[in-house]
Formats: C-alpha cells, sequence, structure tokens
C-alpha cells in the first residue's frame, strides 16, 4: 500500500528535478571542456617558457666552467659609440622647443 502512494509522489519528483538535472550534466560537460582548454593552454605555455634541460651543466655553483671566459658584450652590442650617440638624442629630446637646439 505504502508503495502505491509513494509512486505518484516519486513521479511527480522526477519531473520536476529533472530539468535540474540536465542542467547539471550540461554545466559539468561545459566546465570539462573548459579547464581542459585551460589546461592545454597553460601546458603550452609551460613549455615554452621552461628552460631546456641541459644535462651536465650547473649554473648555480659559484665557480666558472673550467675554460671558460667572459667576453666582455658592449651596451645592446653595439659599442660605447652607439650610446653616446643615444645620450646626446635624450638630452636634445629633454630640451624645451624653445631652447637653442630643441625642436
Amino acid at each position: 500500500m505504502a508503495r502505491q502512494l509513494l509512486a505518484p509522489l516519486l513521479g511527480l519528483l522526477f519531473v520536476v528535478l529533472l530539468p535540474f538535472v540536465g542542467l547539471a550534466m550540461l554545466a559539468q560537460i561545459a566546465f570539462r571542456a573548459l579547464a581542459r582548454w585551460a589546461r592545454r593552454g597553460a601546458e603550452d605555455l609551460a613549455a615554452t617558457v621552461t628552460p631546456g634541460w641541459r644535462p651536465g651543466e650547473a649554473h648555480l655553483t659559484g665557480r666558472r666552467a673550467a675554460g671558460a671566459s667572459d667576453p666582455e658584450v658592449p651596451a645592446g652590442g653595439a659599442g660605447e659609440d652607439a650610446l653616446r650617440d643615444v645620450a646626446e638624442e635624450v638630452a636634445a629630446r629633454r630640451r624645451a622647443p624653445g631652447e637653442p637646439g630643441g625642436d
């Protein structure tokens, strides 16, 4: 007798909750797709940013490698003349337009 009374109530509960179950499943599918997309993007970014692994190299020992020299590299690779030219250009641009040498 109890089963016969509960059957319509359970049917009503099923009909009322079915749309919410469908929406929850749709939300879960969308979330998984977004999570998969974000994970793939993060893995691609990490692969791009991560330096390559070079076995046998030690960079944090505090010592130079045997036979390695430290060549002096000029500023920007262009030398002191280029650095002086840039300094002169900056000074010229800082001058007020009314002053001599200004624009």
